[in-house]
């Protein structure tokens, strides 16, 4: 199968931040799927969490963005000589070319309007990057009229993670 050119998850994602470091650390991170919920009801369910690990493990190469549109899924642990054991790294450590998480919590409405703000300055042009779609959708909120849109604690928390 080929990796999609790009993976959205809007769910609820963790990072517990502890001490832990490696693979006991990417054990503290993940995002909750379908049936996260149901855990456990049978012998057939998966889990429903996909772990930080797990993410790992995945083939994305070729994958340009992964976008967790979840609450607080760029926080995690910093270790002076690995980087931040989180989300983003686990995606692309699987191959993801750039990663687009939040620093804090989010507004799931506010969320939904950027991502269909920062969607349309992607593709709606070609040639242009995650990257400079993301700038200009920040900036294009900054700007705006609408003070929920407005305020740096709505479009601040959005990160991408990339080379």
């Amino acid at each position: 199968a080929r990796a999609p050119r790009v993976l959205h998850l809007a769910t609820h994602g963790f990072v517990e931040e502890t001490e832990a470091v490696g693979a006991r650390a990417a054990l503290l991170t993940g995002v909750a799927l379908a049936g996260a919920n149901r855990a456990g009801e049978s012998e057939t369910d998966s889990d429903g969490v996909l772990f930080g690990y797990e993410i790992e493990a995945l083939d994305l190469a070729g994958t340009e963005l992964v976008v967790v549109s979840a609450c607080e899924t760029g926080r995690g642990r910093a270790d002076a000589t690995e980087g931040i054991y989180s989300l983003a790294r686990g995606f692309r450590l699987a191959g993801a070319g750039a990663v687009l998480v939040t620093l804090k919590q989010v507004d799931d409405a506010l969320t939904a309007a950027f991502m269909a703000d920062f969607y349309q300055a992607w593709l709606g042009t070609p040639g242009t990057t995650p990257a400079e779609a993301l700038a200009r959708t920040k900036r294009a909120w900054a700007d705006s009229p609408d003070p929920r849109q407005s305020s740096p604690g709505t479009w601040a928390a959005f990160v991408l993670v990339e080379n």
